[in-house]
């Protein structure tokens, strides 16, 4: 939708990469959110406590270890996605499949690296895919997933969850508004492996998340002088 002042400044918009199977050979399942939003929720938590004997040393009770980094997630991220746009330009997708295809894509982000049966590899092997050769099934792994939130915020995350609501519907029942609900765990450093592009971004936005402290602790303390 078109801003009603020309001269206002243009929203960055948020979005989730998925780097997973890519349908049909081509790019990884981007989802740029179609309105930012108004309210999102994260935590961080602690480790679990590590207790000193483990540690090999003798230091005072007081003093508590962790084995790892927080843990942190983002709870709650709440999209809406609305069709009119589109199907008053006259959009095909729109106009033969709704937001069906926008859903779809945040829901794929919770499918397992080779699963797909559009993946060329599955399509090759005429959609046969099987896990088989031994009883014990191996873990099915989690596709990768970018969550970009502006210029100084861009984290690996695993798709947790994705809670759909479908508000209206057009002829072929294809729902052309809903408000989608998505879950995500942060992935740290000690979740990943170095020199990839899912490391440098942790580091890229754990950085800021520094810079951001120290601005504020500079911040804070100017205003303790006298002058």
């Amino acid at each position: 939708m078109s801003s009603q002042f020309p001269n206002s400044p243009r929203l960055v918009k948020g979005a989730l990469i998925e780097f997973g199977d890519a349908l049909l050979g081509l790019a990884p399942n981007v989802v740029l959110f179609q309105y930012n939003p108004e309210q999102l929720s994260h935590k961080l938590e602690k480790a679990p406590y590590q207790d000193a004997e483990d540690t090999g040393t003798t230091e005072r009770k007081e003093i508590q270890f962790v084995s790892n980094l927080p843990v942190e997630s983002i709870e709650d991220l709440r999209l809406f996605l609305d069709a009119t746009d589109k199907m008053e330009t006259g959009d095909p997708v729109t106009a033969a499949r709704g937001i069906g295809p926008a859903i779809a894509a945040l829901e794929m982000m919770l499918f397992p690296i080779g699963t797909s049966q559009l993946s060329v590899r599955s399509l090759l092997s005429g959609g046969s895919l099987t896990r088989s050769g031994s009883a014990t099934l191996p873990p099915l792994q989690l596709p990768l997933v970018l969550f970009l939130y502006g210029p100084w915020r861009l984290v690996p995350v695993h798709v947790h969850a994705v809670s759909v609501v479908e508000q209206e519907f057009d002829p072929l029942l294809n729902p052309i508004q809903a408000e989608v609900t998505v879950s995500l765990k942060v992935l740290s450093r000690d979740d990943l492996a170095p020199n990839t592009f899912a490391y440098s971004a942790y580091n890229w936005t754990q950085r800021n998340r520094e810079i951001n402290a120290a601005l504020y602790t500079v911040q804070q303390a100017s205003g303790l002088l006298p002058f």
